[in-house]
């Protein structure tokens, strides 16, 4: 699903009661590409970037958690990860 996360949103997006987890996709137009946010049904909380391997696989790399970074931390983190 795509949002728009800003600090507030990423303190309140809970997963729906029938999984376990989501992966909330920002839809920010400054957001780097494949930029989100993993909630857990535990309430842990973690900054992904999207990307494939060179098979083509999908798969996300945790960039930090909010109590690490904060949102505008994390963007940037995954604009140089993506840079790689």
């Amino acid at each position: 699903m795509k949002v728009h996360l800003d600090p507030a949103s990423v303190k309140k997006l809970a997963v729906p009661r029938s999984e376990d987890r989501a992966i909330l996709w920002d839809g920010t137009p400054s957001s780097p590409p494949q930029f989100g946010l993993r909630v857990r049904a535990n309430g842990s909380r973690s900054f992904i970037v999207g990307y494939r391997t060179r098979t083509g696989t999908k798969r996300t790399m945790r960039v930090g958690t909010p109590r690490e970074l904060t949102l505008a931390d994390a963007r940037e983190a995954a604009r140089l990860n993506d840079s790689r």
